[in-house]
């Protein structure tokens, strides 16, 4: 299984919990591809021993590797998202950086993965480009602004944090190159590099299950949909239980006023990471007592009411 993450110094902490937390799960050996936005070292060593360890207790034989990206390729796409590096454009040129894999798992960092990724692996995309989930926000609660990216009210829009990615087709197709044009035809984007695959590869998407990309935004329709005020969609539905968290928006699993669920799971997983590098623990803050028990009762929430995990 083949997963890529984009990833620079400032995210390296939780780059090494999105990993333990797929190897605490997965049931397959594991290659991890990190399109890297200068790493330091030490941080690259912490994680090449965590995932050597994990080696050594189990018969997986998972690798890490790390791709040395220039993010000058970048530059002519706007950065509208302040706490988003340019460092996401990286995702529409991976085909060419990757261009030995004809299929990979992408996932952003902002994620938990809870159960068993092999399922997801295993989806045959037949002609389509990408596997991809229901972006409810846009979707439900932004409709007019698909209309401003060139999409149709009957073209659903992609969360771009978890993808299932076709390579081989991807650079066949040129997507890099296309993803440079379509910008110039639409450069008052707002969600960035998102908006320019939801551009792109329209009709191209094989839509996948909510529960490989839950975001708090399908937790909103879910409980709604509980309260009898609307009908979820077919593509916003989401399998029992949940594989991918994905925390959108300011909902960051890593900061303590989180109570998204599995936000405890964050800090369990941070927590057994031995041998963090000094630095890392200034990225990290302790959950006071009263977001300890807003997530306790959270994730009893969702479990007990609405069956997300």
């Amino acid at each position: 299984m083949n997963i890529i993450f984009n990833c620079d110094e400032n995210y390296a902490p939780y780059l090494s919990v999105v990993i333990k937390s797929i190897l605490d799960n997965t049931t397959l050996s594991t290659q991890f591809y990190i399109l890297d936005f200068n790493i330091s070292e030490e941080s690259k060593s912490c994680i090449k021993n965590l995932i050597q360890n994990i080696n050594k207790k189990n018969s997986f034989q998972h690798s890490i590797n790390f791709i040395k990206i220039d993010d000058n390729d970048f530059q002519c796409f706007p950065q509208t998202i302040s706490y988003i590096s340019s460092a996401t454009y990286a995702r529409l040129k991976v085909a060419d950086y990757l261009n030995e894999l004809n299929k990979a798992i992408y996932l952003d960092i902002d994620i938990i993965v809870i159960s068993d990724l092999s399922r997801l692996w295993h989806i045959d995309l037949a002609d389509n480009l990408v596997g991809a989930c229901l972006d409810p926000y846009i979707e439900y609660e932004n409709q007019d602004y698909k209309r401003k990216i060139g999409l149709q009210d009957s073209q659903p829009y992609i969360n771009a944090g978890v993808l299932l990615l076709n390579l081989k087709a991807l650079r066949e197709f040129n997507l890099y190159q296309k993803a440079i044009d379509w910008n110039k035809d639409y450069p008052n984007i707002q969600f960035q590099d998102q908006d320019i695959l939801n551009g792109v590869l329209k009709g191209k998407v094989l839509f996948l299950d909510s529960r490989y990309n839950f975001t708090v935004n399908h937790r909103n329709r879910i409980k709604l949909a509980h309260k009898g005020k609307l009908l979820l969609s077919s593509l916003e539905k989401a399998t029992k239980p949940i594989c991918i968290l994905h925390y959108v928006g300011s909902h960051k699993p890593w900061l303590p006023t989180t109570t998204m669920v599995k936000s405890c799971l964050f800090d369990q997983i941070y927590n057994s990471i031995r041998n963090k590098p000094p630095h890392w623990n200034k990225k990290y803050q302790s959950v006071p007592l009263k977001f300890q028990l807003k997530r306790i009762l959270r994730e009893i929430e969702d479990k007990l009411v609405y069956k997300i995990i």
